[in-house]
């Protein structure tokens, strides 16, 4: 099957439709579903997020144009959350784009910022010609030719008065163009023993020694271990590296969420009651038939919901696929999320909720984009989670 060419986008502006673009022979290997593109829209390019690939369209191909740039190469959602966003859209009458820019972390959505430049107008006449403060943008702008100059930047340096004369004048023009700007992945050096360590290696100093008996024969640690035992090792891990004896690296990191659980359960699992076993028998045939099917289970608060709950989110991870576990209040998932660690796997469990502080978000965001975190904890807003192979949701 050849190469799909036809790009569907829901770009980030108050547009009711999806909009179809040709990808160009240097993109075409590399579109997927869930990358954010800019596209042109107008006469001006705007950020939009690629919801479908397709080898047809309902114009001619040759009239479509073609997305101008990749803004982020790795996918922030995958098919499944690309089906919501068209589903919320077409239900709500919401811009398509702007669904999925509300639904992203803050920090992955691409922001667009206006920019300001000179036209060949203002290029060819001299400063000399203007006066006050509108000479003085004259030479700001021609100074950063031919990039353009952020129009907010202008305007915190006190050009507003001077912005509304040049454009009178057509001595400037506005456009728009990608901005860099909240949370970025965190990276922390990490320092391991070299995989062919020198025989015979140089004279150490006192704390060098001290550092290479940590590293020894163990596995890479962050520095932040080797901190707890020495202060600011990260010189002495140069010169051992340096030296041939280890190896320095920077990994991504992810950063946690800003509670702590507040019950941490480390007691086995009880074995269920015949009633539970009667709900489970129910619950783990649909997931061994792989067949939506909705359950109630009806009982007091203390009478075992949540140990059925824990069996069948047990059972869904045993077939290879994920769980979304939702609580009405996000006060009520930090009395979860210990007993989901125990029980699931603390390594297995992301935490996703509005309480978050927007880097911890992004991270668990993309924890949960990459396979990483199979089971989902969280309020109303982690039924956006991007699970692309959903197999038990939990409305506790």
């Amino acid at each position: 099957m050849t190469r799909p060419i036809i790009v569907r986008v829901a770009v980030e502006a108050a547009a009711p439709a999806v909009y179809s673009y040709a990808a160009p022979p240097s993109l075409a290997a590399f579109i997927a579903v869930g990358q954010a593109v800019l596209v042109p829209l107008g006469k001006q390019e705007t950020a939009g997020y690629v919801l479908e690939l397709a080898e047809t369209a309902d114009i001619d191909v040759t009239r479509l144009r073609p997305i101008s740039s990749i803004l982020v190469s790795e996918p922030l959602f995958g098919p499944s959350l690309s089906r919501l966003i068209s589903f919320i859209s077409t239900y709500y009458l919401y811009p398509p784009g702007l669904c999925a820019k509300e639904i992203l972390p803050g920090g992955l959505a691409p922001k667009m910022e206006k920019t300001v430049s000179l036209t060949p107008a203002g290029l060819g006449g001299g400063p000399e010609e203007l006066i006050g403060d509108t000479a003085e943008l004259a030479i700001r702008l021609r100074e950063a030719h031919p990039a353009a100059v952020p129009l907010k930047e202008l305007e915190k340096e006190g050009f507003g008065a001077a912005l509304k004369k040049m454009t009178a004048s057509d001595r400037i023009a506005y456009s728009r163009r990608p901005a860099l700007g909240g949370p970025k992945a965190a990276h922390e050096w990490w320092l391991g023993e070299a995989s062919e360590p020198p025989a015979s290696p140089r004279r150490l100093g006192r704390k060098e020694q001290a550092l290479w008996e940590l590293v020894r024969g163990g596995p890479a640690k962050p520095m932040s271990y080797y901190a707890s035992y020495l202060k600011n090792p990260l010189p002495q891990a140069h010169s051992l590296t340096a030296k041939g004896l280890t190896s320095l690296a920077q990994r991504e990191v992810f950063r946690d969420d800003p509670s702590r659980a507040i019950f941490n359960e480390t007691r086995p699992a009880p074995p269920p009651t015949r009633e539970q076993a009667a709900a489970l028998a129910q619950i783990e045939a649909a997931l061994e038939g792989r067949r939506h099917h909705g359950f109630l289970l009806f009982g007091i608060t203390g009478s075992g919901k949540t140990e059925v709950y824990l069996r069948a989110a047990e059972k869904t991870l045993a077939q290879g696929r994920e769980v979304l576990w939702l609580t009405p209040e996000i006060a009520l998932t930090l009395g979860l999320e210990g007993l989901l660690k125990h029980r699931l796997g603390s390594e297995k469990l992301a935490i996703l909720h509005s309480a978050l502080t927007p880097g911890q978000r992004h991270d668990q965001w993309l924890r949960i984009r990459r396979g990483l975190a199979p089971v989902t904890l969280g309020a109303r807003s982690a039924v956006f989670a991007p699970l692309e192979n959903l197999g038990l949701v939990v409305v506790d």
